[in-house]
Protein backbone atom coordinates (compact mmCIF):
# COMPACT_ATOMS: atom_id res chain seq x y z
CA UNK A 1 0.00 0.00 0.00
CA UNK A 2 1.51 3.27 -1.02
CA UNK A 3 0.66 6.96 -0.92
CA UNK A 4 2.80 9.70 -2.50
CA UNK A 5 2.68 13.38 -1.59
CA UNK A 6 4.38 16.40 -3.16
CA UNK A 7 5.10 19.75 -1.56
CA UNK A 8 2.32 21.32 -3.61
CA UNK A 9 -0.05 18.63 -2.43
CA UNK A 10 0.87 19.33 1.16
CA UNK A 11 0.07 23.04 0.73
CA UNK A 12 -3.34 22.20 -0.77
CA UNK A 13 -4.00 19.75 2.04
CA UNK A 14 -3.12 22.36 4.64
CA UNK A 15 -5.48 24.87 3.02
CA UNK A 16 -8.24 22.29 2.93
CA UNK A 17 -7.78 21.62 6.62
CA UNK A 18 -7.53 25.29 7.51
CA UNK A 19 -10.89 26.33 6.04
CA UNK A 20 -13.13 24.04 8.11
CA UNK A 21 -10.88 24.37 11.16
CA UNK A 22 -11.64 28.08 11.39
CA UNK A 23 -15.32 27.32 11.88
CA UNK A 24 -14.79 24.58 14.46
CA UNK A 25 -14.15 24.85 18.17
CA UNK A 26 -11.47 22.19 18.38
CA UNK A 27 -10.39 20.95 21.79
CA UNK A 28 -7.49 18.84 22.95
CA UNK A 29 -3.90 18.81 21.81
CA UNK A 30 -1.72 17.67 18.94
CA UNK A 31 1.94 16.61 18.86
CA UNK A 32 4.34 18.09 16.32
CA UNK A 33 8.02 17.32 15.75
CA UNK A 34 10.62 18.70 13.35
CA UNK A 35 12.77 16.43 11.17
CA UNK A 36 15.78 18.42 9.95
CA UNK A 37 16.75 16.44 6.85
CA UNK A 38 19.39 18.79 5.40
CA UNK A 39 22.85 17.23 5.16
CA UNK A 40 25.77 19.24 6.60
CA UNK A 41 23.57 22.17 7.61
CA UNK A 42 24.32 24.12 10.77
CA UNK A 43 22.26 23.40 13.87
CA UNK A 44 19.07 25.42 14.29
CA UNK A 45 16.81 26.59 17.09
CA UNK A 46 13.11 25.76 16.84
CA UNK A 47 10.51 28.39 17.68
CA UNK A 48 6.75 27.90 17.97
CA UNK A 49 4.64 31.06 17.89
CA UNK A 50 7.78 33.07 18.69
CA UNK A 51 8.76 31.02 21.75
CA UNK A 52 11.98 29.00 21.79
CA UNK A 53 11.09 25.31 22.02
CA UNK A 54 14.36 23.58 21.17
CA UNK A 55 17.97 24.72 20.95
CA UNK A 56 20.51 23.05 18.71
CA UNK A 57 18.51 20.73 16.47
CA UNK A 58 21.23 19.00 14.45
CA UNK A 59 21.31 18.25 10.75
CA UNK A 60 19.48 14.98 9.90
CA UNK A 61 18.04 14.78 13.43
CA UNK A 62 14.39 14.02 14.11
CA UNK A 63 13.38 16.10 17.13
CA UNK A 64 11.04 15.12 19.94
CA UNK A 65 7.32 15.76 19.69
CA UNK A 66 6.08 19.08 21.03
CA UNK A 67 2.64 19.28 22.60
CA UNK A 68 0.44 21.96 20.99
CA UNK A 69 -3.17 23.05 21.29
CA UNK A 70 -5.35 22.31 18.29
CA UNK A 71 -5.27 25.15 15.78
CA UNK A 72 -2.72 27.03 13.68
CA UNK A 73 0.85 27.51 14.92
CA UNK A 74 3.83 29.23 13.33
CA UNK A 75 6.94 27.05 13.42
CA UNK A 76 10.27 28.69 12.56
CA UNK A 77 13.85 27.45 12.37
CA UNK A 78 16.68 29.87 12.92
CA UNK A 79 20.46 29.60 12.85
CA UNK A 80 22.06 31.19 15.90
CA UNK A 81 22.25 34.95 15.33
CA UNK A 82 20.89 34.66 11.79
CA UNK A 83 17.60 35.21 10.03
CA UNK A 84 14.77 32.71 10.11
CA UNK A 85 15.34 30.05 7.46
CA UNK A 86 12.06 28.15 7.73
CA UNK A 87 8.79 29.88 8.62
CA UNK A 88 5.67 27.75 8.15
CA UNK A 89 2.15 27.65 9.55
CA UNK A 90 1.15 24.26 10.91
CA UNK A 91 -2.56 23.49 11.18
CA UNK A 92 -2.82 20.90 13.97
CA UNK A 93 -5.85 18.75 14.70
CA UNK A 94 -6.46 17.48 18.21
CA UNK A 95 -5.14 13.97 18.78
CA UNK A 96 -2.94 13.93 15.66
CA UNK A 97 0.81 13.43 15.38
CA UNK A 98 2.66 15.51 12.77
CA UNK A 99 6.19 15.61 11.46
CA UNK A 100 7.39 18.80 9.82
CA UNK A 101 10.16 17.53 7.54
CA UNK A 102 12.64 20.22 6.51
CA UNK A 103 14.28 19.29 3.21
CA UNK A 104 16.62 20.76 0.63
CA UNK A 105 20.37 21.25 0.41
CA UNK A 106 22.75 23.19 2.63
CA UNK A 107 23.35 25.88 -0.03
CA UNK A 108 19.66 26.57 -0.67
CA UNK A 109 18.55 30.10 0.16
CA UNK A 110 15.37 28.74 1.77
CA UNK A 111 14.63 25.16 2.76
CA UNK A 112 11.37 23.49 1.77
CA UNK A 113 9.02 21.74 4.18
CA UNK A 114 6.72 18.73 4.09
CA UNK A 115 4.06 18.58 6.78
CA UNK A 116 3.25 14.91 7.35
CA UNK A 117 0.05 14.12 9.25
CA UNK A 118 1.10 10.69 10.47
CA UNK A 119 -2.26 9.99 12.07
CA UNK A 120 -4.09 10.48 8.78
CA UNK A 121 -1.38 8.79 6.73
CA UNK A 122 -1.69 5.62 8.81
CA UNK A 123 -5.45 5.79 9.37
CA UNK A 124 -6.16 2.72 7.22
CA UNK A 125 -3.26 0.68 8.57
CA UNK A 126 -3.20 -1.92 11.31
CA UNK A 127 -1.84 -0.11 14.41
CA UNK A 128 0.36 -3.13 15.12
CA UNK A 129 1.92 -2.99 11.68
CA UNK A 130 5.30 -1.49 10.84
CA UNK A 131 4.62 1.77 9.01
CA UNK A 132 7.12 3.62 6.84
CA UNK A 133 7.53 7.09 5.38
CA UNK A 134 10.18 7.45 2.67
CA UNK A 135 11.45 10.94 1.72
CA UNK A 136 13.44 11.65 -1.44
CA UNK A 137 15.83 14.48 -0.59
CA UNK A 138 18.73 13.34 -2.75
CA UNK A 139 19.45 16.22 -5.13
CA UNK A 140 20.46 15.15 -8.63
CA UNK A 141 18.95 11.68 -8.36
CA UNK A 142 16.06 10.56 -10.55
CA UNK A 143 12.85 9.21 -8.99
CA UNK A 144 13.42 6.31 -6.59
CA UNK A 145 11.87 2.84 -6.30
CA UNK A 146 11.45 1.13 -2.93
CA UNK A 147 11.16 -2.65 -2.53
CA UNK A 148 10.10 -4.70 0.49
CA UNK A 149 11.08 -8.35 0.42
CA UNK A 150 11.82 -7.95 -3.27
CA UNK A 151 8.34 -6.60 -4.09
CA UNK A 152 7.98 -3.08 -5.48
CA UNK A 153 6.07 -1.01 -2.88
CA UNK A 154 6.85 2.58 -3.94
CA UNK A 155 7.65 3.55 -7.50
CA UNK A 156 8.86 6.79 -9.09
CA UNK A 157 9.22 8.74 -5.86
CA UNK A 158 10.36 12.16 -7.08
CA UNK A 159 12.76 14.58 -5.40
CA UNK A 160 10.94 16.61 -2.76
CA UNK A 161 8.17 14.03 -2.30
CA UNK A 162 7.38 11.45 0.33
CA UNK A 163 5.39 8.23 0.30
CA UNK A 164 3.88 5.99 2.98
CA UNK A 165 3.66 2.24 3.07
CA UNK A 166 3.11 -0.48 5.66
CA UNK A 167 4.63 -3.89 6.28
CA UNK A 168 3.71 -6.74 8.62
CA UNK A 169 5.80 -6.89 11.81
CA UNK A 170 7.98 -9.95 11.27
CA UNK A 171 11.43 -11.10 10.35
CA UNK A 172 12.01 -10.51 6.66
CA UNK A 173 14.50 -12.35 4.48
CA UNK A 174 15.19 -9.32 2.29
CA UNK A 175 13.84 -6.24 4.08
CA UNK A 176 13.92 -2.89 2.30
CA UNK A 177 15.86 -1.91 -0.85
CA UNK A 178 15.94 1.53 -2.50
CA UNK A 179 17.09 1.84 -6.10
CA UNK A 180 17.20 4.46 -8.84
CA UNK A 181 13.93 4.28 -10.72
CA UNK A 182 15.56 4.49 -14.14
CA UNK A 183 18.15 1.82 -13.30
CA UNK A 184 17.14 -0.81 -10.71
CA UNK A 185 20.71 -2.14 -10.78
CA UNK A 186 21.92 0.99 -8.94
CA UNK A 187 21.10 0.22 -5.32
CA UNK A 188 21.26 3.10 -2.84
CA UNK A 189 20.06 1.23 0.22
CA UNK A 190 20.77 -2.52 0.05
CA UNK A 191 18.35 -5.09 1.36
CA UNK A 192 19.17 -7.85 3.80
CA UNK A 193 17.58 -9.83 6.64
CA UNK A 194 15.79 -7.53 9.05
CA UNK A 195 12.92 -7.17 11.47
CA UNK A 196 10.17 -4.58 11.21
CA UNK A 197 9.02 -3.83 14.73
CA UNK A 198 5.30 -3.73 15.57
CA UNK A 199 3.75 -0.36 16.45
CA UNK A 200 6.82 1.46 15.11
CA UNK A 201 6.70 4.09 12.38
CA UNK A 202 9.93 4.65 10.48
CA UNK A 203 11.08 7.80 8.70
CA UNK A 204 13.73 7.09 6.08
CA UNK A 205 15.14 10.08 4.19
CA UNK A 206 17.91 9.95 1.62
CA UNK A 207 19.77 13.23 2.13
CA UNK A 208 22.57 14.97 0.24
CA UNK A 209 23.56 15.02 -3.40
CA UNK A 210 23.88 12.34 -6.07
CA UNK A 211 26.00 11.02 -7.65
CA UNK A 212 28.67 10.79 -5.04
CA UNK A 213 30.10 8.62 -2.31
CA UNK A 214 27.96 7.19 0.48
CA UNK A 215 28.88 9.10 3.64
CA UNK A 216 30.69 12.19 2.36
CA UNK A 217 28.06 13.15 -0.24
CA UNK A 218 24.84 11.44 0.82
CA UNK A 219 23.43 8.91 3.25
CA UNK A 220 20.12 7.73 4.72
CA UNK A 221 18.78 9.47 7.82
CA UNK A 222 16.38 7.63 10.11
CA UNK A 223 13.76 8.50 12.68
CA UNK A 224 11.20 6.41 14.54
CA UNK A 225 8.02 6.83 16.50
CA UNK A 226 5.90 4.45 18.53
CA UNK A 227 2.61 5.16 20.31
CA UNK A 228 3.97 3.24 23.30
CA UNK A 229 5.79 4.72 26.28
CA UNK A 230 9.36 3.60 26.98
CA UNK A 231 8.45 0.77 29.36
CA UNK A 232 5.71 -0.55 27.05
CA UNK A 233 8.08 -0.33 24.10
CA UNK A 234 10.85 -2.29 25.84
CA UNK A 235 8.30 -4.94 26.83
CA UNK A 236 7.07 -5.17 23.24
CA UNK A 237 10.61 -5.96 22.05
CA UNK A 238 10.90 -9.20 24.03
CA UNK A 239 12.02 -12.00 21.76
CA UNK A 240 12.09 -9.74 18.75
CA UNK A 241 14.86 -8.44 16.53
CA UNK A 242 16.25 -4.99 16.00
CA UNK A 243 16.96 -3.99 12.41
CA UNK A 244 20.26 -2.18 12.85
CA UNK A 245 23.15 -3.53 14.89
CA UNK A 246 26.65 -2.44 15.71
CA UNK A 247 27.97 -5.52 13.89
CA UNK A 248 26.25 -4.39 10.69
CA UNK A 249 28.16 -1.12 10.68
CA UNK A 250 31.45 -2.61 11.86
CA UNK A 251 31.25 -5.15 9.04
CA UNK A 252 31.04 -2.36 6.48
CA UNK A 253 27.30 -1.93 6.26
CA UNK A 254 26.93 -4.97 4.02
CA UNK A 255 23.31 -5.74 4.88
CA UNK A 256 21.16 -5.96 7.98
CA UNK A 257 22.07 -8.40 10.74
CA UNK A 258 19.04 -8.76 13.01
CA UNK A 259 19.47 -9.72 16.64
CA UNK A 260 16.78 -10.99 18.99
CA UNK A 261 16.64 -9.28 22.37
CA UNK A 262 14.84 -9.89 25.64
CA UNK A 263 14.32 -7.42 28.46
CA UNK A 264 12.75 -9.56 31.19
CA UNK A 265 15.52 -8.72 33.67
CA UNK A 266 15.28 -4.97 33.03
CA UNK A 267 11.49 -4.99 33.34
CA UNK A 268 11.67 -6.97 36.59
CA UNK A 269 14.40 -4.67 37.91
CA UNK A 270 12.32 -1.57 37.16
CA UNK A 271 9.45 -3.05 39.19
CA UNK A 272 11.69 -3.95 42.13
CA UNK A 273 13.29 -0.50 42.10
CA UNK A 274 9.94 1.27 41.85
CA UNK A 275 10.80 2.95 38.54
CA UNK A 276 8.16 1.49 36.22
CA UNK A 277 5.69 4.30 36.91
CA UNK A 278 8.37 6.99 36.45
CA UNK A 279 9.51 5.70 33.08
CA UNK A 280 5.91 5.23 31.96
CA UNK A 281 5.10 8.82 32.85
CA UNK A 282 5.34 12.11 31.02
CA UNK A 283 9.13 12.51 30.87
CA UNK A 284 10.79 13.05 28.53
CA UNK A 285 13.64 10.67 29.35
CA UNK A 286 16.42 8.98 27.42
CA UNK A 287 16.65 5.34 28.52
CA UNK A 288 19.68 3.16 27.83
CA UNK A 289 18.09 -0.28 28.04
CA UNK A 290 20.40 -3.26 28.78
CA UNK A 291 19.29 -6.58 27.34
CA UNK A 292 18.93 -9.82 29.29
CA UNK A 293 22.27 -10.84 27.82
CA UNK A 294 23.86 -7.71 29.25
CA UNK A 295 22.56 -8.50 32.75
CA UNK A 296 23.62 -12.15 32.36
CA UNK A 297 27.21 -10.98 31.79
CA UNK A 298 27.32 -9.79 35.42
CA UNK A 299 28.57 -12.23 38.04
CA UNK A 300 25.57 -14.15 39.31
CA UNK A 301 26.32 -13.14 42.89
CA UNK A 302 26.39 -9.48 41.90
CA UNK A 303 23.11 -9.72 40.00
CA UNK A 304 21.46 -11.56 42.89
CA UNK A 305 22.66 -8.90 45.35
CA UNK A 306 21.30 -6.09 43.19
CA UNK A 307 17.91 -7.71 42.63
CA UNK A 308 17.58 -8.20 46.40
CA UNK A 309 18.44 -4.58 47.20
CA UNK A 310 15.85 -2.11 45.80
CA UNK A 311 17.92 0.94 46.80
CA UNK A 312 21.12 -0.24 45.08
CA UNK A 313 19.12 -1.41 42.09
CA UNK A 314 17.37 1.94 41.84
CA UNK A 315 20.70 3.78 41.86
CA UNK A 316 22.03 1.48 39.15
CA UNK A 317 18.99 1.90 36.91
CA UNK A 318 18.83 5.67 37.36
CA UNK A 319 22.35 5.79 35.90
CA UNK A 320 20.77 4.44 32.69
CA UNK A 321 18.32 7.37 32.44
CA UNK A 322 18.90 11.01 31.49
CA UNK A 323 16.33 13.78 31.38
CA UNK A 324 15.35 15.04 27.96
CA UNK A 325 15.58 13.42 24.55
CA UNK A 326 18.91 12.48 23.03
CA UNK A 327 18.62 11.39 19.40
CA UNK A 328 21.23 10.00 17.07
CA UNK A 329 21.47 13.41 15.35
CA UNK A 330 22.98 14.94 18.47
CA UNK A 331 26.23 13.12 17.77
CA UNK A 332 27.96 13.42 14.39
CA UNK A 333 30.73 10.90 13.75
CA UNK A 334 33.68 11.40 16.10
CA UNK A 335 31.90 13.70 18.55
CA UNK A 336 30.86 13.24 22.19
CA UNK A 337 28.50 14.73 24.71
CA UNK A 338 28.17 14.41 28.48
CA UNK A 339 24.79 13.60 30.02
CA UNK A 340 23.73 14.05 33.62
CA UNK A 341 21.78 10.97 34.65
CA UNK A 342 18.93 10.79 37.15
CA UNK A 343 21.43 9.04 39.42
CA UNK A 344 23.37 12.31 39.47
CA UNK A 345 26.51 10.96 37.84
CA UNK A 346 27.73 11.93 34.39
CA UNK A 347 27.66 9.65 31.37
CA UNK A 348 29.79 10.30 28.29
CA UNK A 349 28.20 9.29 25.00
CA UNK A 350 30.43 9.17 21.90
CA UNK A 351 29.88 8.38 18.25
CA UNK A 352 32.97 6.34 17.42
CA UNK A 353 32.05 5.82 13.76
CA UNK A 354 34.66 6.80 11.21
CA UNK A 355 32.46 8.65 8.72
CA UNK A 356 29.21 10.57 8.46
CA UNK A 357 26.07 8.49 8.24
CA UNK A 358 27.45 5.78 10.50
CA UNK A 359 26.43 5.45 14.14
CA UNK A 360 28.39 3.32 16.61
CA UNK A 361 27.95 4.63 20.11
CA UNK A 362 30.24 4.26 23.09
CA UNK A 363 29.16 4.97 26.65
CA UNK A 364 32.00 5.85 29.01
CA UNK A 365 34.44 4.73 26.30
CA UNK A 366 32.94 1.25 25.87
CA UNK A 367 31.12 0.45 22.62
CA UNK A 368 27.51 -0.06 23.63
CA UNK A 369 25.54 -0.74 20.47
CA UNK A 370 24.35 0.94 17.30
CA UNK A 371 23.03 4.47 17.31
CA UNK A 372 19.42 3.59 16.58
CA UNK A 373 17.27 5.72 18.84
CA UNK A 374 13.64 4.67 19.20
CA UNK A 375 11.40 7.63 20.00
CA UNK A 376 8.52 6.77 22.33
CA UNK A 377 5.66 8.88 23.65
CA UNK A 378 7.80 9.96 26.62
CA UNK A 379 11.36 9.98 25.35
CA UNK A 380 13.95 7.85 23.59
CA UNK A 381 15.17 4.27 24.04
CA UNK A 382 18.65 3.03 23.09
CA UNK A 383 19.26 -0.73 23.23
CA UNK A 384 22.67 -1.40 24.79
CA UNK A 385 24.65 -4.59 25.21
CA UNK A 386 26.20 -4.10 28.66
CA UNK A 387 25.20 -2.78 32.05
CA UNK A 388 26.47 0.69 32.93
CA UNK A 389 27.96 1.27 36.36
CA UNK A 390 27.52 4.49 38.34
CA UNK A 391 30.84 6.07 39.40
CA UNK A 392 30.22 5.32 43.08
CA UNK A 393 29.88 1.63 42.27
CA UNK A 394 33.37 1.40 40.82
CA UNK A 395 34.81 1.05 44.33
CA UNK A 396 33.06 -2.32 44.62
CA UNK A 397 35.57 -4.08 42.40
CA UNK A 398 34.28 -3.18 38.97
CA UNK A 399 36.10 -2.28 35.79
CA UNK A 400 37.80 1.09 35.50
CA UNK A 401 35.40 2.27 32.80
CA UNK A 402 32.28 1.47 34.74
CA UNK A 403 31.49 -2.04 33.59
CA UNK A 404 31.18 -5.09 35.80
CA UNK A 405 33.99 -7.60 35.31
CA UNK A 406 33.72 -11.23 36.43
CA UNK A 407 34.76 -11.85 40.02
CA UNK A 408 37.52 -14.33 40.67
Amino acid sequence: MRRVFSLAGIILLALAVLLPAAAQDTVGAAQVRVAYFVKDAASVDVYVNGSLMREGLHATEVGAYMLMDAGTHTVALQHEGADVIVPVDVVAEAGHHYTLAVIGQVDDAMFATLLVDETSAYADYDPLSSNHIIIHNLAGAPPLDVYYDGVLAIDDLAYGEYATTTQPPANHDLGVRITLGDDPNIVLLPDGPGFWEPSVSWFVALVGTYPGALGPDWYPAFGTYTPLNSVEFVASFNGRGITFTREMIENGGGGFLPQAFNFDTLLAALEIAGLTELLSGEGPYTLFAPTDEAFAALPQSTLDRLMADPVALRNLLLYHVAEGVVGSGHLPAGESLTLTTLHGGSLTMSNIAEQAGQEIFALNEDAAGCGCAYQTTNGTVFVIDHVLMPPVERRLGHGARGRYVPEE
